[in-house]
This record gives structure tokens, C-alpha cells and sequence, in this order.
């Protein structure tokens, strides 16, 4: 889990992170689905910034994503799904 007290801070940090592993990826000959269902965050933004922070953000498809690099975009979501267990943005399952 990422904390940063200002949300501008936490989204710069997430581009980052994601950039990291898409790079490790396409260096081991594997590319990251950025599609639904797929590669998604499950992000809670508070804090000071968060009016800036939003207007990074696109509208997609019904849920908020963020640009990160060329055509991908990093979806968040309200919560995400995987192997029958669940978890929210609270970090409950």
C-alpha cells in the first residue's frame, strides 16, 4: 500500500511504479493489458491536491484512469477481483 499526504504526490508515484514493472515486462518479452478487468489500481485519493489531482485523471468508461505513457491508461477502480476474493478501496475484502 502507497500513502503521500498531498494526492498530486501519490499520483506521481503511482505513474512511476507502473512504468517500472510495464519496462520490466517488455524487457522479459511480456507487454501489461491495460484493458478492463485487467491491469487496474484500486486507489483511495485524499489529501491536500486533490482538486489538481483529479484533473489529471480521463474519464473511461464509466471509471476514472490515469496517463501512463503513450496510449495506456491505468484505470482505477472501486474495488478489484481476483480468484473469488474481493478488495475495496478501504483495503477490505
Amino acid at each position: 500500500m502507497l500513502r503521500r499526504k498531498h494526492a498530486s504526490a501519490m499520483l506521481a508515484i503511482i505513474v512511476q511504479a507502473i512504468r517500472i514493472i510495464y519496462n520490466t515486462f517488455l524487457e522479459h518479452g511480456l507487454e501489461l493489458n491495460f484493458g478492463p478487468g485487467k491491469t487496474e489500481a484500486v486507489v483511495a485519493l485524499r489529501g491536500r491536491g486533490l482538486a489538481s489531482a483529479r484533473a489529471e485523471l480521463v474519464e473511461q468508461e464509466d471509471v476514472l484512469a490515469l496517463p501512463v505513457g503513450g496510449e495506456h491508461f491505468l484505470r482505477f477502480v472501486p474495488y478489484y477481483k481476483h480468484l473469488g476474493s474481493r478488495v475495496s478501496r478501504t483495503g477490505h475484502m
